[in-house]
Order: C-alpha cells, then structure tokens, then sequence
C-alpha cells in the first residue's frame, strides 16, 4: 500500500481513532520508518496495543458479568487456551489482542498482565 493509499484511507474511515493511528502511520512511513513499526504491529507498539485490547475486554467481562479483575483474568486464559465462550465483543478484541502480540494463556500471568497496565494507567483494580 501506497502512503497515498494509506492517506486516502485515513480520510475516509469513520472511526476517529483510527482516522489518527492511520494518518499517524504515513507519516512515520514517509519518514522511512518500516510500515510494521510505523503500524505498531511489531516491537513496543504492539504489545501497548495488546495491553490496550485485553484491558477492554477485561473491563468488558468485569463490568458486565460482575467479576473481579482475577476472575476476568481467568476467563481471558481460558479463551485463550481454547475453552471458553466470551462474548463477541471480548471474542473480537481478544483475537486482536492475541495478533497484536503475545497473550499470556495462565490466569496467573494474564492477572499479572492486567495489573501492570492498571498501574501504568493508575487506575484501581478490585482483586
């Protein structure tokens, strides 16, 4: 793709956000960044973006099914080792979670995940 073509989508997408992350992205690819990097699809940019995702979709499943964040967590590793059914909206953003980059499959680890971005976005998490 073109950074036209990139341009051109940027303009004709609804979606604010990623009016922003596309736009944001030709402008890193005109300045000779590889498209990857400049689409946060590897290194750092990735894994903030997977952070961001399982974030949503764990506050999805804690606010709609009443779960704490460690129960939301167990959930997460269950979907993500194949043996639980989340909603469609969780579903979705876990799978992009999971493509962006790596996802831990334990509760342990998906917990331990989910309270580093808590800190980081100084928000406080029921247990």
């Amino acid at each position: 793709m073109t950074i036209e073509r990139l341009e051109l989508a940027a303009k004709l997408v609804a979606d604010p956000d990623l009016q922003a992350w596309l736009s944001g992205a030709a402008r890193k690819i005109a300045h000779g960044l590889p498209a990857d990097q400049a689409l946060d699809l590897s290194g750092p940019g990735a894994r903030r973006e997977a952070d961001r995702l399982m974030w949503y979709a764990a506050r999805i499943l804690a606010d709609d099914d009443r779960l704490s964040l460690w129960s939301a967590a167990g959930r997460i590793a269950a979907w993500r080792r194949g043996g639980s059914c989340v909603p469609g909206e969780v579903a979705r953003l876990l799978e992009s979670s999971h493509h962006a980059a790596s996802v831990p499959s334990t509760q342990r680890g998906v917990y331990r995940r989910l309270t580093d971005i808590a800190d980081a976005r100084h928000e406080e998490v029921s247990p």
